[in-house]
């Protein structure tokens, strides 16, 4: 690959760097918030129901987040929405302060949720606005590398904090992450005034672009929501599932940046099929269970959730090269996204219960068939479209 298409990345990192400094404050926040969230609850006698009820209440929130957030974004500007959103969301976390009781919890997340579903699509939007067609797989793959570590990182503010003392380092991160944004340049990429019509209309126009983004929110959710109680029907010690656990969620971010590089180089319909297919083989070996020993479980894990998630970037990045609005192809994927996480523990859970174990990867196989089977769709199209499938 020519200098000049490094040279081009590079100066869109340099373009994007005030961005990429406040990616590590909401990443870490977020990344002890949810089990801080679910410590307190069972620590105050609360039972499961209810965390699932504040969980829900929270990605109502971020799905409202998403769907109004491009009009916050066209009537505010990024960097005013941005302050909005970071606002929003610090004050929901040191709200959960003031009482124990599960109605204002309830509450606090569902606001919470609208301030982190913003903040979600102003960073995709802003950073693919940052980008162009040949540097935008990098762009994305660093953002979400980077989002993906520090999430891991979170929870150490569990280990060296109080709970009330954690609650209010998490909000002063939200906050803090202003502080770069607000020297950050504005997208290059045009953006318009839209409504969420228009973001369902690129799903009936791209049908295959936004399949990617759906299959990353099932693969995300289902290992999730099951991988541990797969890890524990292998036998596992408590030892190997934590490490098992840990080692296939953090995969991505080591995974995200070649992937991304290579769909700059040779195509994201040409990098999506191979990296699903490849994904394939290794959630088709777990399924079958042809693998005993902890180290090769781990390994075809690893690979199969290192391969799968970069999925997302490739149809985001498909969206908005194929001359869509750009909040409207980031609300879409987003969309997309979240329709997979919330059908993944429920496919998965189905599987697991005629399946056993194995059936995490049954379901996992055949998420990974549909979306090697769409973007090998997407790469022999040759009709004349309004846009790319």
């Amino acid at each position: 690959m020519t200098n000049r298409y490094r040279d081009a990345f590079g100066k869109h990192v340099w373009n994007a760097r005030y961005l990429f400094g406040a990616v590590p404050l909401f990443a870490v926040g977020t990344g002890a918030l949810y089990p801080l969230i679910a410590l307190e609850l069972f620590s105050n006698g609360y039972g499961n129901a209810l965390i699932g009820v504040m969980t829900s209440a929270w990605y109502l929130g971020a799905f409202l987040g998403t769907v109004l957030g491009g009009r916050v974004i066209y009537r505010l500007g990024y960097h005013r929405a941005f302050v909005a959103a970071a606002a929003i969301a610090a004050v929901s976390v040191w709200g959960l302060t003031l009482s124990d009781s599960p109605v204002l919890w309830i509450c606090l997340r569902f606001i919470g949720g609208i301030g982190l579903g913003t903040y979600y699509l102003l960073m995709d939007s802003w950073i693919s606005g940052l980008a162009t067609p040949n540097t935008r797989g990098r762009m994305l793959a660093a953002y979400e590398a980077m989002r993906t570590g520090a999430v891991a990182v979170g929870p150490v503010l569990l280990v060296v904090a109080s709970s009330h003392t954690a609650f209010a380092l998490i909000g002063v991160l939200f906050l803090f992450g202003i502080v770069p944004v607000t020297k950050a340049n504005s997208p290059t990429t045009r953006f318009d005034n839209t409504n969420w019509r228009d973001a369902v209309a690129i799903f009936v126009c791209s049908p295959c672009s936004l399949a990617l983004t759906v299959i990353a929110g099932l693969l995300s959710s289902s290992f999730y929501g099951l991988g541990t109680i797969y890890a524990e029907g292998h036998g596992f010690s408590t030892a190997e599932i934590a490490l098992f656990v840990s080692l296939v969620l953090i995969a991505p971010a080591i995974s995200q940046l070649p992937i991304g590089t290579l769909a700059d180089w040779y195509g994201r319909a040409q990098i999506g099929t191979l990296i699903s297919l490849l994904a394939l083989v290794c959630a088709s070996v777990l399924s079958f269970q042809s693998l005993n020993s902890f180290v090769a479980v781990t390994i075809a894990a690893v690979l199969v959730n290192g391969l799968g998630q970069p999925l997302y970037a490739l149809g985001h990045g498909r969206l908005v090269d194929g001359g869509h609005e750009l909040i409207s192809a980031t609300t879409a994927g987003l969309l997309g996204y979240s329709l997979g996480t919330f059908i993944g523990p429920i496919g998965a859970a189905i599987a697991m219960n005629h399946g056993g174990p194995a059936g995490l990867y049954h379901w996992i196989s055949l998420c990974l068939a549909v979306s090697g089977v769409t973007t090998l769709m997407a790469l022999l199209n040759t009709r004349r479209r309004c846009c790319p499938l």
